[in-house]
């Protein structure tokens, strides 16, 4: 392989290996905060837009980064089916409570990606009866 520029004898790739690694429970709290679950896109979204910014500014390697965005991917294909299991035992009510729990969790992390009329909104929204567990 070719030298580069920042030193004399390494290859890119190699240089790499000799920068300093950043330790992994800082960047896993830099990367998740004080989200716990991932019962909603809204906290799912929180960590996309993390783990985008630390790809951009060389925190995380590509690779890994490629492998959490697809965890991510499989935790939002399956949040209708938990709000199914949720409706079907504890009715719709019962997966409101959840949804509320996880956007406070969200507030408290005073998490931007929350907006103030995203919440509101949830606190507010009308009670579906079609929704309903019989």
């Amino acid at each position: 392989m070719l030298r580069t520029n920042d030193h004399a004898s390494l290859c890119l790739q190699h240089l790499r290996h000799l920068r300093p690694q950043p330790d992994p429970n800082i960047v896993a709290a830099e990367l998740l905060g004080l989200i716990d679950d991932f019962k909603t896109a809204t906290a799912i979204n929180r960590a996309l837009g993390r783990l985008f910014f630390m790809v951009a500014a060389d925190r995380i390697p590509p690779r890994n980064a490629a492998l959490l965005a697809y965890i991510s991917q499989l935790l939002l294909n399956t949040l209708p089916a938990m709000e199914n299991e949720i409706t079907t035992a504890k009715g719709y009510p019962g997966w409101e409570h959840v949804v509320r729990q996880a956007f406070n969790s969200l507030r408290s992390s005073k998490s931007p990606g929350l907006g103030e009329t995203a919440l509101k909104r949830a606190a507010n929204a009308p009670s579906d009866n079609s929704r309903t567990a019989s």
